[in-house]
């Protein structure tokens, strides 16, 4: 059994307590536990000695009982989020006897037990108690020896470690809390129900008061779009399951920067820059913003590797090839789309994979803008002389995700309709192009079906068939690059070449005007027909 030591300055009376060797990693790697017991009188100490010693001995079974993503490191809280919390208390044991069960006598019982636990002026009865005077038995001492199991366990179940001053303080709000909803339940076993004047003491949880709350309003007012939304929450969870807790108020900058230098050994710098804090940052950016918290703790952070020859300043891969598909790689591309599919492939599959290359290479369209294409998606617009039908094909947000949600018109290259692209769209009159919706195994807005099919493309270019495996370029993005490239070589004006292939604009001039069926055609026609057989 240890006994208070005494600081030889402070002359303070200190716990200390070796810590085992199995409890060394939970607790951060520390081999001894000192806390100030807060007095310098002796008889003071060795009382609260044992009831440390007591609080100590749980917290460690705790530990050892316990998943292991819960926190090791204690939190310190201000005085008005405990007494939240402990409003939450008493909101959750006033829900769980709504309906004013039992007898009025066990609500008497359970107040009386907590009188100890309570300060003078809240208590019930003006008799003298054991154990109610010194600082060793203060009111929040006292609660952690009476309801100390209950503060545990709603603790636990938001994975909230307190610091012991804070832990004391909120056991005495608690006590007073649970004191109260007795005193309510007392009253309606006997038949009194009228509301309790007192709840509103105290602070109602805003909405912020866990991460899950806050993104909610978050989504409501931003309103991200369904792959944003399932990758930010992604890394809001991995982030909050790394700190243990589940409540922003309790981030720290030092939070973050731990968060960051984790993400770094485990994923490309780009990643943790455009996902694992950009995601964060902007949650806490909005709170901020709209007075849920004081602070952004992901405000300052940056991921700039000085010195890393495989990045640039801002942070980018550095690329020693271009990102676009050279001359022989994407007639390598085009000449296996010509060759037939196997029987098992479907007749919309099969149409993917014959069509979506080609209407990548004479495009510039994002893969995805054309998987989710509709047959009447493909239609002829007049000319702006009334003289000429033209086929275009309409990019709309109607059919699916569109960046920017910005529709546009973009003319069908000769060379396709001279191979038969329109006869396959009339044979799909009514129907989505490249995919069968009824035929759809549990899509979500979030990964729709139509990206599984520009997912099975980039797949099938990576594959032995047809053999592109420089894992430099992007399968379907590098069409992009390569459009872009082609157009500029032949002097088409950069605010047409955004007209097409769904760029923004770099200055307000360039988003005045259209970009005619005509003046696209006329851009498109000036890609070379790809000769392949």
């Amino acid at each position: 059994m240890t006994t208070p030591w005494l600081h030889p300055k402070t002359k303070v009376y200190y716990f200390r307590k070796g810590v085992p060797l199995r409890m060394q990693p939970l607790l951060g790697g520390k081999k001894l536990v000192q806390i100030s017991l807060g007095t310098k009188d002796p008889h003071e100490a060795r009382a609260a000695h044992i009831l440390m010693a007591a609080e100590v001995a749980k917290d460690w079974a705790a530990l050892l009982e316990a998943p292991r993503d819960l926190p090791v490191v204690p939190v310190k809280m201000d005085k008005k989020a405990l007494v939240t919390m402990a409003g939450e208390m008493y909101d959750a044991e006033i829900k769980k006897h709504e309906n004013g069960e039992g007898p009025s006598d066990q609500w008497r019982k359970k107040l009386m037990r907590l009188q100890r636990a309570l300060p003078p002026e809240e208590r019930d009865t003006d008799q003298p108690l054991p154990f109610t005077t010194g600082w060793a038995f203060s009111p929040g001492r006292n609660a952690i020896l009476i309801i100390g199991d209950e503060i545990r366990a709603f603790l636990l179940s938001r994975g909230i470690k307190l610091t012991w001053d804070c832990h004391v303080l909120f056991a005495q709000y608690a006590a007073s809390a649970l004191a109260q909803a007795y005193r309510v339940l007392e009253r309606r076993a006997k038949g009194d129900f009228r509301p309790d004047p007192d709840r509103e003491r105290f602070p109602k949880p805003v909405p912020g008061t866990t991460w899950q709350a806050l993104f909610e309003v978050y989504c409501v007012e931003r309103k991200p779009k369904a792959s944003s939304l399932k990758r930010m929450r992604g890394v809001l969870t991995a982030f909050f399951e790394f700190l243990g807790h589940d409540r922003p108020g309790l981030v720290t900058d030092d939070d973050a920067i731990r968060w960051k230098q984790k993400r770094l050994k485990e994923v490309a710098i780009q990643t943790v820059r455009d996902a694992d804090i950009a995601h964060p940052r902007a949650l806490f950016r909005f709170a901020k913003a709209n007075k849920y918290l004081p602070t952004n703790p992901f405000a300052d952070v940056t991921v700039v590797i000085k010195g890393d020859k495989r990045y640039d300043r801002a942070g980018n891969v550095k690329n020693t090839r271009e990102l676009e598909y050279r001359p022989e790689e994407a007639e390598q591309i085009l000449r296996a789309s010509l060759v037939p599919c196997g029987p098992r492939m479907t007749e919309e599959g099969a149409a993917a994979r014959r069509w979506i290359p080609w209407l990548c290479a004479y495009t510039g369209a994002r893969v995805n803008e054309l998987t989710q294409t509709r047959a009447e998606d493909i239609k002829q617009m007049r000319s702006r002389n009334k003289k000429k039908l033209i086929w275009m094909i309409h990019i709309t947000p109607e059919a699916g995700r569109v960046k920017d949600d910005d529709e546009r018109d973009v003319a069908i290259h000769p060379h396709l309709i001279e191979q038969g692209f329109l006869d396959y769209v009339k044979s799909r009159e009514g129907k989505c192009l490249f995919y069968e919706p009824s035929r759809s195994r549990g899509g979500t807005p979030a990964h729709p079906q139509y990206a599984k099919v520009g997912e099975r493309i980039a797949a099938w270019i990576r594959s032995d068939k047809v053999g592109i495996t420089d894992q430099r370029i992007s399968p379907n993005h590098a069409w992009r690059h390569l459009v872009r490239s082609q157009l500029l070589d032949a002097g088409i004006q950069e605010q047409v070449i955004n007209g097409i292939d769904g760029h923004q604009a770099k200055s307000v001039g360039q988003k005045y005007g259209r970009i005619w069926p005509e003046v696209s055609l006329r851009a498109i026609s000036r890609i070379p027909p790809y000769e392949v057989d």
